[in-house]
């Protein structure tokens, strides 16, 4: 029974879909900028008169990692495919500007949908994806990309968040409002093995 299961499972990770999209497994090297809002309010009176003035302080972020991860077609017909792309990384993030005390190791999980064209003379794929980042500011963001299939073992993609992940704080009237805001920019190179 083990050695069908054994082989069963050879089968599995050796069955190619189509000669244009099939799984693979891969490895990455990405940098991302991250910028970084910080919104707060500064004392410009006196301690027995104080005037309070808000603020905002705009930093930067870098950030370089490396993944491994899977991609895994549903559909591919002759021109196009569907999948999803899993991969889990780590790296470091380092200070730009205005971001003291936020440099750290990052522990990071991008999982992207995609649709992959290679009708045409240019293979590219869309992605569309969440990424979970563990860092000393931890991120959720839902990031949209592009990426250029250079060969078949090689791509390069270009990635953003749609939107800017918010760190709340309460102030002392009840109000919330959002404290800090971060967003990722970045560029990967996909090697696939």
């Amino acid at each position: 029974m083990k050695k069908i299961a054994l082989y069963l499972f050879s089968i599995m990770l050796t069955f190619r879909v189509s000669a244009q999209d099939s799984r693979t497994f891969f490895s990455d090297a990405s940098v991302g900028y991250i910028p970084i809002l910080t919104v707060g309010s500064t004392n410009i009176g006196t301690e027995v008169r104080p005037f309070y003035e808000h603020t905002e302080t705009k930093g930067s972020m870098l950030n370089i990692i490396t993944h491994v991860g899977v991609s895994q077609p549903f559909y591919v017909n002759d021109t196009w495919s569907t999948g999803i792309r899993l991969s889990a990384g780590i790296g470091y993030q380092g200070n730009l500007s205005n971001s003291e005390g936020l440099a750290s190791f990052v522990f990071s999980l991008p999982q992207y949908f995609y649709y992959r064209n290679y009708s045409s003379s240019i293979d590219f794929s869309v992605l569309l994806g969440y990424k979970y980042t563990n860092a000393a500011l931890n991120s959720h963001l839902i990031l949209l990309g592009i990426e250029y299939h250079i060969d078949d073992d090689a791509g390069l993609r270009f990635y953003g968040s749609l939107y800017r992940y918010k760190y709340y704080t309460q102030y002392t009237n009840g109000k919330i409002e959002p404290a800090i805001k971060i967003g990722e920019f970045g560029v990967v190179y996909t090697y696939n093995f």
